[in-house]
């Protein structure tokens, strides 16, 4: 949106992350400054969550965006292909 973060959507956006076991929180200092830090899994979800990113953004460049037969939707990677055409799913290559 252009916009910077406001602190109010961060630091509940930093605990959901800590109650969900992805990041831990640490008080450090005289003032209990609050220290995040990413755990592994959180580790691991942000590079999946790249990863995935990144596979939509090489699909966009390279137009290689299929579209469902079936719904319509956009498949930026993966799909289901039955009889020569391509689905998001396998429920819509049933509903055919």
């Amino acid at each position: 949106t252009g916009k910077k973060p406001k602190t109010s959507h961060i630091y509940p956006f930093l605990e959901k992350l800590t109650e969900k076991g992805v990041a831990t929180m640490e008080e450090k200092g005289d003032r209990g400054k609050k220290v995040y830090q990413l755990t592994e899994d959180g580790e691991d979800l942000v590079r999946e969550q790249l990863d995935a990113f990144g596979e939509i953004l090489n699909a966009a460049i390279q137009g290689e965006i299929e579209e469902c037969e079936n719904c319509g939707c956009e498949i930026y990677s993966g799909g289901h292909e039955e009889n020569g055409k391509i689905y998001c799913c396998k429920h819509c290559a049933a509903s055919e």
